[in-house]
């Protein structure tokens, strides 16, 4: 993993009355809202026997333990342990580690390292959830592969025409990708490319009936150090999967998607939409696991990459850079 920067790990949506366990490459965390609403983040173990707090109860501004009641505050302090005998002090060694955290459209930012507040870098804004009205529904989706092999895939823009060809992809289209303008940003990159779509079957025919042989238009992006974004336009209507890849351990990553989409505003089409994303998703994963090393930390030499692989160089150069 990277350090020093902010990792989308949750939707904010699923922070509620229960605490909320979170994996990052083996180590685990645990997520709650305080009295005031506001997201805490604290290690994931009880300083007492080691027990998980997330299977514990929120309790005011508190978090305690479900194994002997111990609880902790925001900070991680321990401001009681019920066993006690009246006027006990509490060990100063009754904490947990605090970790900070935020929330930023539509998910929950955790922060990996040990930065002072005030030299943390910003969280990447979403352009997304600007100037449209949108309906949100929400979906995850789990890949037996490392996050960074996830994240090359999702901005990889030349494999749809083989890998997803049911999904509007013509037989005989022409793969050809015209010469990538990449646009580069503070926290990562962007492209936008042009294409021609056959019409779609079901819920997707149904969209585009009125509109012909139409143009598309996919932007695809990324955002160190695990988030990704799709833009779809299919003539007057858009879809875009904002998506936090977040790395449960080397061999697993959860995708949590947030996707929106500014037609059909009513919930009962979030099957529709959500069954579109993970059909996708479920063709690249059959791939990306295979590939070897499995993480692109390890030695890649190997790999051939072309013009087309402009973003996944991108991506690769931005990733050495932290990393180093």
């Amino acid at each position: 993993m990277l350090n020093n920067i902010w990792y989308a790990v949750e939707f904010s949506a699923a922070l509620a009355q229960q605490p909320k366990q979170v994996t990052l490459m083996g180590k685990e965390f645990v997520l709650y809202r305080n009295s005031q609403g506001e997201a805490i983040a604290l290690e994931n173990r009880c300083a007492h026997r080691a027990a998980a707090l997330s299977l514990g109860q929120i309790d005011g501004d508190c978090l305690r333990c479900p194994y002997h009641g111990w609880k902790y505050q925001a900070d991680g302090t321990c401001a009681e342990i019920p066993a006690n005998q009246p006027g006990m002090a509490i060990p100063k060694r009754a904490r947990v580690e605090p970790h900070a955290v935020r929330e930023q459209n539509g998910f929950v930012w955790l922060f990996v390292g040990n930065l002072p507040a005030d030299q943390r870098p910003e969280i990447p804004d979403l352009p997304q959830f600007a100037g449209q009205q949108w309906h949100r529904s929400l979906d995850e989706f789990r890949w037996n592969a490392h996050y960074t092999r996830v994240i090359e895939n999702n901005v990889d823009v030349s494999h749809p025409p083989f890998l997803h060809r049911r999904l509007g992809q013509r037989a005989n289209q022409d793969p050809t990708i015209a010469m990538l303008q990449v646009e580069p940003s503070r926290w990562g990159a962007s492209v936008t490319l042009t294409a021609k779509l056959a019409k779609l079957k079901g819920f997707w025919q149904m969209l585009v009936a009125q509109q012909g042989d139409f143009g598309s238009t996919r932007r695809h992006a990324f955002y160190m150090p695990n988030f990704t974004t799709l833009e779809l336009n299919f003539g007057r209507f858009k879809l875009a999967f904002l998506m936090a890849h977040v790395p449960v351990s080397e061999t697993v990553t959860i995708t949590k998607s947030i996707i929106l989409r500014n037609f059909f505003k009513s919930q009962l089409f979030d099957s529709s939409t959500n069954k579109f994303g993970q059909k996708l998703l479920r063709e690249d994963e059959a791939v990306v696991k295979t590939q070897v090393p499995q993480s692109i930390a390890a030695d890649t030499s190997h790999e051939l990459l072309v013009a087309s692989d402009a973003m996944i160089l991108a991506y690769r150069k931005l990733y050495k850079e932290y990393a180093e």
